[in-house]
């Protein structure tokens, strides 16, 4: 169970498909569509407070989101400014924020070039057991 969710405002993504090298994007409050032109076409990362969103370290999360379309789609959450900590293409991802970290970054992405994927309802909480 998930308490505290926020849901995220996709608006707040920054207005960039890879700086528009590898495909275009529209969105919306609730969703954004990638259309990729090259393979691994992803948004910039989410902007939710600066650029990130404040976690507590020790504590688990959980991001969920929907999706539609075709192709293999990629969610990579970053402790910090770069360090990967976790990727999926699967609904819901639970991590672990590790000791050090007061915020996070991420952002969605298809694999593969010519494919249209929508990601909508994108949510996250804390994770209690």
């Amino acid at each position: 169970m998930s308490v505290g969710t926020n849901i995220l405002n996709f608006e707040n993504w920054l207005n960039q498909c890879n700086s528009v090298s590898r495909g275009t994007f529209s969105k919306t409050a609730n969703s954004i569509t990638l259309t990729s032109t090259s393979s691994d076409c992803y948004t910039d990362t989410y902007d939710g407070n600066g650029l990130s969103i404040s976690v507590s370290a020790g504590k688990s999360y959980e991001l969920s989101w929907e999706q539609s379309g075709e192709g293999t789609s990629r969610l990579i959450i970053f402790s910090g400014e770069s360090t990967v900590l976790t990727e999926s293409s699967i609904s819901p991802v639970v991590f672990t924020v590790p000791s050090g970290t007061s915020y996070i970054k991420f952002r969605f992405g298809i694999k593969e070039t010519g494919k249209t994927i929508t990601f909508s309802n994108a949510k996250i909480g804390i994770k209690y057991y």
